[in-house]
Formats: structure tokens, C-alpha cells, sequence
């Protein structure tokens, strides 16, 4: 007797601890028929637990995923256990779910237990689109799936990142497929998609790239699937469709990349290069596919190399373009503008030094600049850019402090401009350090307005001295009655926040007339004067200059 009650004290811990993490257990008999349900059985499956038993696991799932559920469970009977894969769950009668599905297999009972967790609306909503019958990603999704897997904050860290990718050619299979009945030719598609979507596994990605042509990215560990082995998955399941083996022919390409210090766009553009070259030249061999991705890699590798001299060496510039009270014409302030030495370009350069993590040591180095040009100009004051990636950095902003503490008569020579380059996702952190930096006496201003959605919830979160409205959007009101509407608004509502509005790209007397409708008070274009290296002297009330950390395109 106690050893049945130690068995059953175990067996109950056993299912506490899968349904702590889980929505729903099922046991799965060798021949793949449901031997019992524990959990949220008719919240999730719509039936009791007795009505489930004996149907196949598969039959809970639509068409598109059965496929993969199949190879999941057959998996998990190879190795012992999977992680956790993202499918679809669909009971008669329901909209499908979103859920995780995972899988350990116990070969003295010769059960398969499966654990089915329901994903968050949130998490749902960033899931990836997905061919309805095979499930595979197409060539936009894959890139920016792969690209995603590059965080800022990885650059830098000594370690290299490598990352194998295959490109699958099944020369034939389009016109293979052509001949077959409708239902026999998606039944095919489905279980290619579902072959390489688990061979992917649980954060790879698995996608189609042409009629006959398919990627993936698996996921690196000791259960990846060899290639020889994949290889002969897919003669299997061709053979299995009635493809005779002269019909089709398989070829596969591992490419290697080593992601380090490489941004997203980079890992993007490198992709987009070497798939393109895959699609369209059949004869291309292995070499030359890896030579080209290398190629494209070691581009991105060297903007990095250059991107971080020109920070350890301080090559660049502060360039001062005039900003004005357009009431008196009088200069009220001087923005200052990135130019780098060598001819590398701002705009890009400071987005890629985002992208790999360099935003952090960017704005540190450019703060530097601007406090030096303080002392330069001591009848001035400066505004410097911030990156949302700094904003949110814990370091940075004790380092920062750190600055500002060391130069106490900075402030209220001293503003702040929040660029929207890069989303600010901890925006509690952020709006208390800008707050902060206000109560200190450091204004701050919200750049380029308009120019995309982010400016519009940094409105609403944080307390600011000023709005940079954006300059096409500004253009834009001289020929477009909602848009004059939208800026005339936003310029009562800064007026009920007591903040001012600065336009940007005036180069007309019609965009100064315009601006005064609208209730701008500031101006700054090329009518007012173009960036120069030195702030002219002047004997007038202390003058206000903005050293912008972003670069800009001039027209």
C-alpha cells in the first residue's frame, strides 16, 4: 500500500508540474490515437475527456498543420522529446487557436505525452504570415525572420555568431505538381512544408522561395538534421505523392555566415543577394553561392570596422544651421548637424550604428562633442540627439549623468532631442529619466514629428519643452487641406501642453506664411541659412544651438 501511494503522490506531481506550464496534456498511444486528456479538455477541444479517447492527435488539428504535428510526434518517438513548436489547434466547429505544442516520448509505456499551451493575443499578433497550405514563410517573411535573430548589443561581444543556412532546389516539383489532382498536389505541399518547418525547429524558419526552390535556417544544437538526412526525408515524401525519382531531382546548398557585429539590415540585404542568385541561376554551384554570401557579409563587416574608428577617434563634425523666431526673423537658436570625415554619410551611418549595438558609445561620443563646443561657444547653448536605444540603456544613463554632474554649469545651456529611429519599448524607464533630466534643468524636445507613429505615444508619455515638426510633413500642408488641419491641431494641442513647435525644411516665404498660420513660432530651412562649421559671433541675447546626434538629408 505505500508503494501505490508513492506511485500515485509521484504521478500527481508529475501532472501538477506539465500543467504549471501548460494548458492542456495529452496521451498519446503508439498507434497515435488519444489515450487520455488531462487539463482544459472541453475549454480547448470542445468535448469531454472520454468523447476525445481513441481519435487521432492529428484530427485536432487543421489540414495545414496535421502534416507537422505528425512529424513533431514522430520526432519526439526518435530522439525523446521536442521543444515546443507553434501551431494551430482547431476543434470541429472552432476558429482555430494559436498554440505551443511539445512532446516527450517515454518508450517503456511506448506513450507520447503532448503539452498544449494557448499563446497570448500579444504574442500571437507577432507571429509571422504563413502559406495556409504548407505552412512556409515566404522570401520577405524568412529575410526579416532571420535578420530579426541579430540584436543590437551583440556586436562587440568577441564570440563569433555562426549561422548555417540550406537552400533546397527541387528542380521539377512545379511541373510535377501541375499534373496531379488539385487535393494531391496541396497534400504534397503540405507534408514538404511540414518536413522543413520541423527540421527548422521551434526559433528557425522554414520558407519557399520560388516554384522549385525552398530555404531554411534551423536551429543550431545537437538535434539538427543532417543533410544527407533531409535529403532523404524529402525522396521519402516525394516517393510516398507517386513522384517518380527521374521526375525530380534534389540538390542542397549549407551556407555558413558568421553574424558578428552585422546588423539587420545587413544580415537582410546579404540574404536578399545570395537567394536572389539561387532563384534564377540553376547552375550555380555551392562555392559560388558562399563565396557571394561572404562577400556580402564581409561589406557589412568592414561598415562596421570603419563605423567603430570613426567613433574611437572622434571623426566628426558639429555643423550649425540656424533656427529662427519667425515672427522677428531674428536667430533664436543654432541645430548642429553630424558630418563625418571620409565621406561617410550620416543618416546611414548612425542607423547602422544602431542596428549593431553602437548607439550607446554613438551618443557618448557625440555628447563629448557637444559639451567641447560648449566651451567653444560659451554665449551658446546645445541641443544633442538621443537614440531610443540609449534612452532606454541603464549604462548609458549613468553615464550620461555622470557627464552632466561633472559639468554643472551645462545646465539650461544644454537640450535633449528624442529622435524615433529606434522604438523605445521601456517606456516607464525612459519617461523617468526624462523627466528626471528636466527637473535638473535640461529641456527636451521631440524631433522629426510626424514622421512616423512613434512620436505621437512619446507625446502622450512624456513631458517636453519643444516638437521639431517634421519637414515633408510640413511641405505636404502647402498643397493638402488634412494635413494643414493635422499640424494646425498638434499646434493648439502643444499650445495647451505649453511646448513650441519648431519647422523644419522652410526654404520659401509661402512655407513662412504657411508656418504662422499654423501657429509655428520656430523656423529652420535654407531661407533662414545653411549648416556651417562656425557659429558667427553675435552680440544679441544668448542663442540656443542643437547638436543633432542624427544625420540629416539637406534638400
Amino acid at each position: 500500500m505505500p508503494e501505490r501511494d508513492d506511485y500515485k503522490n509521484q504521478r500527481d506531481r508529475y501532472i501538477a508540474f506539465s500543467l504549471a506550464a501548460a494548458d492542456l496534456l495529452v496521451e498519446v498511444d503508439e498507434g497515435g490515437k488519444i489515450a487520455r486528456t488531462i487539463g482544459a479538455t472541453n475549454a480547448l477541444l470542445a468535448e469531454d475527456a472520454q468523447s476525445v479517447k481513441g481519435q487521432a492527435i492529428e484530427a485536432l488539428f487543421p489540414s495545414a498543420d496535421r502534416y507537422l504535428v505528425a512529424r513533431l510526434l514522430a520526432r519526439a518517438r526518435e530522439i525523446g522529446r521536442i521543444d515546443p513548436a507553434t501551431v494551430r489547434l482547431k476543434p470541429d466547429g472552432r476558429k482555430p487557436i494559436h498554440v505551443n505544442l511539445g512532446a516527450c516520448y517515454l518508450p517503456d509505456r511506448q506513450r507520447t505525452f503532448v503539452t498544449v499551451t494557448v499563446l497570448s493575443e500579444p504574442l500571437v499578433k507577432a507571429l509571422p504570415e504563413r502559406d495556409d497550405i504548407s505552412g512556409l514563410l515566404d522570401l520577405c517573411e524568412f529575410q526579416h525572420m532571420a535578420s530579426r535573430s541579430i540584436k543590437p548589443g551583440d556586436a562587440g561581444s568577441g564570440a563569433a555568431m555562426l549561422q548555417e543556412m540550406q537552400l533546397i532546389r527541387l528542380n521539377g516539383l512545379s511541373d510535377a505538381m501541375d499534373k496531379m489532382p488539385q487535393s494531391r498536389s496541396e497534400q504534397l505541399m503540405g507534408e514538404i512544408g511540414a518536413l522543413l518547418r520541423a527540421s527548422s525547429g521551434p526559433t528557425g524558419a522554414a520558407a519557399r522561395l520560388g516554384d522549385d526552390e525552398f530555404g531554411l535556417m534551423a536551429d543550431q544544437g545537437s538535434n539538427a538534421i543532417s543533410e544527407a538526412q533531409l535529403m532523404g526525408d524529402i525522396q521519402q515524401v516525394l516517393s510516398n505523392a507517386g513522384v517518380k525519382e527521374d521526375r525530380v531531382s534534389s540538390s542542397i546548398v549549407t551556407l555558413s555566415m558568421d553574424t558578428t557585429n552585422l546588423s539587420e539590415d545587413s544580415v537582410a540585404k546579404a540574404l536578399s543577394y545570395v537567394v536572389d542568385k539561387f532563384t534564377k541561376t540553376a547552375t550555380l554551384e555551392a562555392r559560388d553561392l558562399q563565396n557571394s554570401l561572404n562577400a556580402a557579409i564581409n561589406a557589412a563587416v568592414d561598415q562596421y570596422a570603419r563605423v567603430k574608428a570613426v567613433l574611437a577617434a572622434g571623426q566628426f563634425t558639429l555643423h550649425y544651421q540656424p533656427v529662427v523666431d519667425i515672427a522677428s526673423r531674428e536667430v533664436h537658436h543654432y541645430e548642429a548637424l553630424l558630418r563625418f570625415n571620409g565621406g561617410l554619410d550620416s543618416y546611414d551611418t548612425v542607423r547602422f550604428s544602431e542596428q549593431v549595438g553602437l548607439a550607446v558609445e554613438f551618443d557618448l561620443a557625440v555628447c563629448d562633442k557637444a559639451i567641447s563646443a560648449l566651451h567653444q561657444y560659451p554665449g551658446e547653448s546645445i541641443a544633442m540627439n538621443l537614440s531610443g536605444l540609449s534612452v532606454q540603456n541603464a549604462q548609458f544613463r549613468d553615464r550620461l549623468s555622470a557627464r552632466l554632474k561633472a559639468e554643472p554649469a551645462l545646465k539650461n545651456r544644454l537640450m535633449f532631442e528624442l529622435t524615433e529611429s529606434h522604438m523605445i519599448e521601456d517606456v516607464e524607464d525612459a519617461a523617468r529619466f526624462l523627466a528626471d533630466l528636466r527637473r535638473r534643468g535640461y529641456e527636451i524636445c521631440l524631433d522629426d514629428f510626424g514622421s512616423g507613429a512613434a512620436a505621437y505615444n512619446y507625446l502622450r508619455r512624456f513631458d517636453v519643452d519643444y516638437i521639431k515638426i517634421d519637414g515633408p510633413f510640413l511641405k505636404t500642408a502647402l498643397t493638402q487641406p488634412r494635413q494643414r488641419a493635422l499640424i494646425h491641431s498638434l499646434s493648439i494641442l502643444c499650445q495647451e501642453l505649453k511646448c513650441k513647435c519648431i519647422g523644419e525644411m522652410i526654404e520659401s516665404e509661402d512655407m513662412v506664411r504657411l508656418a504662422k498660420d499654423l501657429g509655428i513660432t520656430h523656423g529652420q530651412g535654407w531661407l533662414f541659412g545653411k549648416p556651417a562649421a562656425q557659429i558667427p559671433p553675435r552680440s544679441n541675447a544668448v542663442s540656443h544651438a542643437v547638436a543633432r546626434r542624427k544625420g540629416v538629408r539637406e534638400t
